[in-house]
């Protein structure tokens, strides 16, 4: 973050873009010499300021499903939640903002790309990926089902991408 620039106090600087839950920022992630070898790398950060309570509780639910997909043994394709960071007013004590910290889905959604697949000249390629945009699909609803939890919004801007070409839904 970066402090005391007039009416950008307090705001991250890295605006990428945002829905109708919040805003989408870049942060960069620490380095841990112990899982990553040194190597540094970027997160997301999304800002929620309306219907905090409501959000509050869905981004528990998404964090707390993530990490039961991971006790499994199983590579999650859900769009894990590493941090819930609550701000509140100094003065009431009343919740103000959220931050989710996540991975950074650089590649934008699958509606994204489904739009760029169509300028995609070979059939095969095209196959490839909406083959492995199906599959990471299915198995995300899997892992949310077989945990007892049901996505009543899925469709493609819903689902992400990461540079490393993973989907999270």
């Amino acid at each position: 973050m970066k402090k005391g620039e007039g009416e950008n106090e307090g705001k991250f600087s890295s605006f990428l873009g945002g829905g109708a839950f919040g805003k989408f920022y870049v942060a960069f992630k620490k380095e841990n010499k112990e899982k990553s070898g040194g190597e540094k790398g970027v997160i997301g950060i999304k800002v929620i300021t309306k219907n905090l309570e409501e959000n509050e509780i869905e981004a528990t639910m998404q964090r707390d499903l993530t990490i039961g997909v991971r006790t499994t043994g199983q590579e999650s394709r859900l769009m894990p939640i590493y941090d819930i960071i609550k701000e509140r007013d100094d003065k009431t004590g009343k919740l103000i903002r959220l931050n989710l910290v996540m991975p950074l889905a650089s590649f934008g959604n699958v509606n994204s790309l489904r739009e760029k697949l169509k300028e995609e000249k070979d059939p095969q390629l095209k196959r490839l990926v909406s083959k492995l945009v199906c599959k990471d699909l299915l198995i995300g609803m899997w892992q949310m089902h077989n945990q007892g939890y049901y996505h009543l919004d899925i469709k493609l801007d819903n689902m992400v991408i990461t540079s490393q070409g993973k989907i999270y839904y």
